[in-house]
């Protein structure tokens, strides 16, 4: 995959050689990876729903103390894998 940008890395610490935002730690990357997903699709069901109905559903659960992720950073982060 180094030579051949076209194939995936066998493991996902490698990612860190072409994209600093990732550990280096394999358990890390993992988790990481999971981040990363889980705040690609919280932005596109956010943008789906629309801003008012977004609001609407943050003040009816309390969105931003219960979910455990930082929901501005879910709208403006590059989430890209």
């Amino acid at each position: 995959w180094r030579k051949n940008p076209k194939r995936c890395p066998m493991y996902l610490s490698y990612i860190k050689d072409i994209d600093n935002r990732w550990p280096s730690d394999s358990d890390d990357c993992v988790a990481f990876f999971h981040r990363l997903k889980c705040m690609e699709l919280l932005k596109k069901a956010i943008t789906e729903m629309g801003d008012e109905n977004y609001k609407l559903l943050c003040a009816s659960y309390d969105v931003d103390k219960n979910c455990g992720y930082d929901m501005s950073e879910g709208m403006k982060g590059d989430h890209s894998l």
